[in-house]
């Protein structure tokens, strides 16, 4: 590859018709495939966490305290985890 055909860092440039090169596709923060596993993965997450009366509406957001990541690892592991609630309201 010649060194026009770069960009910056050693990135490929973009074509000239401005779109990106197909592995910059894929890896786009709104690449279609992205969102497909986020939606399934935040509804087996949903599944999971029925059983105590939780849900996981955005990914980053909920899980982003840890208190729905740890019911779901309760749920998961059938055991409950203790001193969690105590960790979490320090780091807030």
């Amino acid at each position: 590859m010649s060194t026009q055909a770069r960009g910056q860092g050693g990135r490929r440039a973009a074509d000239p018709d401005g779109e990106m090169p197909a592995t910059e596709k894929d890896l786009a923060e709104d690449a279609p495939w992205k969102k497909i596993q986020q939606n399934t993965f935040t509804r087996w997450c949903n599944e999971h966490l029925k059983c105590v009366n939780k849900s996981i509406g955005n990914l980053q957001h909920d899980l982003g305290d840890g208190l729905r990541l740890i019911a779901l690892l309760e749920v998961l592991s059938q055991k409950r985890m203790y001193g969690h609630s105590m960790l979490c309201t320090a780091i807030i």
